[in-house]
């Protein structure tokens, strides 16, 4: 029995790979997250300036050097400047279909401090 985690790929312990090669194989149900696609694609730069990193985010989902920005080894090879005007849609974002379970996770944790 192989089981399937992380990108979906068949995963064996201890380098028996070939061993999972054609058997049944077991990943837990994953859900999408209730609001959480609406939330995401409703950012932007102007509204989650909080997060420290979305800049990057930003600068490598849509290849573009966002004004302002520290050159780093990350955005340095970026000719275009990011107009602001970039938009995350379901066209052009992929989400993953595990991001339930660390939400489980976080929630798990906080009732157990709770």
């Amino acid at each position: 029995m192989v089981m399937r985690g992380g990108g979906g790929g068949p995963r064996s312990p201890g380098g028996n790979e070939r061993a999972g090669e054609g058997p049944p194989g077991v990943q837990p149900q994953a859900k999408d997250g209730r609001g959480f696609k609406e939330y995401f694609l409703g950012l932007n730069m102007k509204n989650n300036r909080r997060n420290p990193w979305f800049v990057e985010f930003w600068e490598h989902h849509f290849q573009c050097r966002y004004p302002g920005s520290p050159r780093t080894p990350y955005n340095g090879h970026y000719k275009r400047r990011c107009s602001g005007l970039e938009r995350l849609t379901v066209n052009n974002t992929e989400f993953e279909r595990q991001l339930q379970f660390v939400s489980d996770a976080v929630m798990a944790f906080a009732y157990a401090i709770r």
